[in-house]
């Protein structure tokens, strides 16, 4: 028998129900896409899903591009600590 993982909601319906619930817990997952397509926004708000869903766990965002804006982030609700 295959268990699933936890999953954390992205907060976007269609793509939550696509993925049967959630980005997996306790999983790397690599989020791909042309510039300005929205994976720092998508990254950003699993990441608040994560905080909010495992408090007790520790969130890494690798940011390859070199876009991350601390100041968006805390508008859509990643807690930086």
């Amino acid at each position: 028998e295959i268990s699933q993982p936890e999953r954390i909601p992205t907060g976007i319906f269609v793509l939550d129900l696509a993925l049967l619930g959630g980005i997996p817990h306790n999983r790397i997952t690599h989020v791909v896409g042309e510039r300005s397509a929205g994976k720092s926004m998508l990254s950003d708000k699993v990441i608040v899903g994560a905080q909010t869903q495992f408090p007790d766990s520790t969130v890494v965002k690798l940011d390859i591009e070199g876009t991350h804006d601390p100041v968006w982030s805390g508008k859509l609700g990643v807690d930086p600590d």
